[in-house]
């Protein structure tokens, strides 16, 4: 989430030299563990799993899970010619419960399309060039989708320029 706010992972396994626990705990979790090294499997929906090591002598164990991030591609024309715009700046902004800051994401090549990657999840476009009018359009960002945009710009002032 870029913030260290807990996420609630699953911990759905323990492992030791022993043997493996399969357990059903959400972060932030406390167990009693004998003076062994262990592991622990957690989960997150749009998340990498994560295997988080617990020394003999651990105490306290945190995890920093990493968001599946996919291919996201945006399109950029022009409205009243059909024609592509380059060099139109993208920048992108995650959606979600807690504020978080608009980031620079791509420029558009002299196809009108940039590409780049974003975490899994909720995401607003903001497109902008010169002698255009600002767009912005929200993005689910997903596994199962084809994660593409497509912006028709207007010229400010209503002339082509």
């Amino acid at each position: 989430s870029g913030s260290d706010d807990d996420l609630g992972a699953r911990i759905v396994q323990i492992d030791s030299e022993r043997g493996s626990t399969r357990v059903r705990a959400t972060t932030p979790a406390q167990f009693t563990l004998l003076p062994f090294a262990y592991t622990a499997i957690l989960t997150r929906d749009g998340f990498d799993n994560f295997i988080l090591s617990i020394p003999p002598s651990g105490n306290l164990a945190i995890a920093r899970m990493q968001p599946h991030v996919v291919s996201v591609e945006v399109v950029v024309f022009d409205e009243t010619t059909s024609q592509p715009l380059d060099d139109v700046q993208i920048s992108q902004q995650a959606l979600g419960p807690k504020e978080v800051a608009e980031k620079i994401f791509s420029k558009t090549d002299s196809t009108g399309v940039a590409i780049a990657e974003l975490p899994v999840g909720q995401h607003r476009l903001r497109v902008k060039k010169a002698g255009y009018r600002e767009q912005s359009r929200d993005l689910n960002a997903s596994q199962n989708s084809k994660n593409r945009i497509i912006f028709k710009m207007s010229t400010v002032g209503g002339g082509n320029r």
